[in-house]
């Protein structure tokens, strides 16, 4: 007997997918990155997102495949598998579907004298269809049930999550108005329950608590409801006017910080910020949400204590801070 005479060929790998998010129609363009795609005698590749085949549009090397995402139903969190004569590659939770060409906007406590629309009352979640321009209800506001409204929320692409004004989580689904309770957000990890926001990214989700020293970064367990911190310094300087956004690749803190209106690329595995911030020219930050490559946020302006609030959609350029007006 000859050791090492006959040798497996390794099998495929799958360690990014860039962009991570894109409709549920589907259409995206994706590179997907890892080994195996060419040589070996790798054969021909058969990509699926969660055993939905995909279109392989090319074979750019042995370390990356260009790919279209196929249509999904229900849109979700999906994994890519790759696989061709030498096995099988899976990247886990690697592009996120999103529901429509809309999304969902809400806001925290406070007066409800806001105009123009689309500006949801007090606990209110609106849907703002981007093509249409049309705005709905998705979740009405506290209603005779004993829903008593919104202060935080994320969409993982089928639920909104959100916390209560009464610091208990619930989950909701839009489309159906179907609503689970959670349980109260852990108060020995999250001070009293004040989470200021949330936000799914690469299939775990984070949020900004506050605690007794100030503002923190961290994961949260949505099941156990409890805030883990990340990092040992405090993130924001209002809980209320900042947003955290995800396209999917990058995690992004937009609005008002310690140091200014900015946007600022965020590290989950540390809670630090990469790279320089970027200054907007936008006053408070109420909400924020990539789609289909674009990042939205929704801005309120005051006119002074006491007087009324306008409250406007815009697109937000991640490189230069510059804004369009959107709704």
């Amino acid at each position: 007997l000859l050791d090492g005479a006959y040798t497996y060929n390794p099998q495929p790998t799958v360690t990014a997918a860039s962009p991570g998010i894109g409709p549920a129609a589907g259409g995206t363009e994706i590179t997907l990155t890892g080994t195996g795609f060419v040589d070996l005698e790798a054969g021909d590749n058969l990509v699926d997102f969660d055993g939905i085949p995909a279109t392989v549009l090319s074979v750019d090397s042995d370390t990356q495949l260009t790919v279209e995402s196929p249509p999904s139903v229900p849109p979700k969190l999906h994994d890519v598998t790759v696989s061709n004569d030498n096995g099988t590659g899976r990247y886990e939770s690697a592009f996120q579907y999103q529901a429509a060409n809309g999304l969902f906007v809400f806001r925290h406590g406070g007066s409800p004298n806001y105009n123009p629309t689309p500006i949801p009352n007090a606990g209110e979640v609106l849907f703002v269809d981007l093509e249409t321009k049309t705005i709905t209800t998705a979740i009405p506001a506290p209603n005779e049930e004993g829903f008593n409204g919104i202060s935080a929320a994320a969409f993982d692409g089928t639920n909104i999550y959100a916390k209560t004004l009464a610091r208990d989580m619930v989950k909701i689904n839009p489309a159906t108005g179907e609503r689970e309770d959670l349980g109260l957000i852990d108060v020995n990890s999250c001070a009293q329950g004040k989470l200021s926001d949330l936000i799914f990214h690469q299939g775990s989700s984070y949020a900004y608590c506050r605690l007794n020293d100030g503002i923190h970064f961290g994961s949260f367990d949505l099941q156990t409801r409890v805030f883990t911190p990340i990092g040992g310094g405090t993130g924001t300087g209002s809980a209320n006017r900042t947003s955290m956004a995800s396209d999917g690749s990058r995690l992004y803190l937009i609005g008002g910080t310690s140091n200014g209106q900015r946007i600022v690329e965020l590290s989950p595995a540390t809670g630090a910020e990469v790279g320089l911030p970027v200054s907007i020219g936008l006053s408070s930050i109420r909400g924020a949400t990539f789609l289909n490559g674009k990042l939205y946020v929704l801005n309120q302006n005051f006119s002074g204590k006491g007087g009324p609030r306008q409250a406007f959609l815009y697109e937000l350029d991640v490189a230069t801070g510059g804004h369009t007006f959107v709704l």
